[in-house]
């Protein structure tokens, strides 16, 4: 069920992800600034809300060694963010939910963690050519998890999940 969209569903979920794509601009922007994880979690829910939406789900904001933790909660540190880092959050409207994951860096990176983000992109690159109609998903991540095995890391999640009225 939920798998197939209607139209208005469709319409429903790009509204979602506007307002979450809205954000974007405001994580380039804070992380001009001097701020905690908490703080940048605390500025994407009011802008969503402003836009007449809600939170997907609880908003994470990770930087330094706190990324290698799945799922990381901002409420739970004052960080001040720095180094390599992600935000991960959506917008839902109208009880259709999206998801966005926005990585960054601020600030100066280790050589390793220089090593660490050309190998991401280049699993991303892979993954994006790698895409084919009908090919059942758990084999585009097991290729990818396999290449970054391959390359001395793994991933700890999957590589993507649904959206709609509930983000699995």
């Amino acid at each position: 069920m939920g798998m197939i969209k209607t139209k208005k569903e469709v319409l429903l979920l790009k509204k979602a992800a506007s307002i979450s794509n809205s954000c974007i601009e405001l994580i380039r922007e804070s992380l001009r600034e001097k701020m905690t994880e908490r703080e940048l979690a605390r500025r994407i829910r009011r802008k969503i809300n402003q836009q007449g939406g809600t939170l997907s789900f609880q908003t994470l904001v990770a930087s330094g060694q706190r990324t290698s933790m799945i799922h990381p909660k901002p409420h739970a540190t004052n960080k001040i963010i720095s180094g390599l880092g992600y935000v991960d959050f959506g917008a839902a409207y109208r009880g259709y939910k999206a998801d966005v994951t926005v990585p960054f860096i601020k600030g100066k990176i280790s050589r390793e963690e220089k090593k660490i983000v050309n190998l991401v992109l280049s699993a991303y690159n892979l993954a994006v050519k790698s895409v084919k109609v009908e090919e059942p998903c758990w084999r585009l991540h097991d290729k990818i998890d396999k290449f970054l095995n391959r390359n001395g890391y793994g991933m700890q999640h999957s590589l993507g999940h649904g959206i709609g009225l509930k983000v699995l």
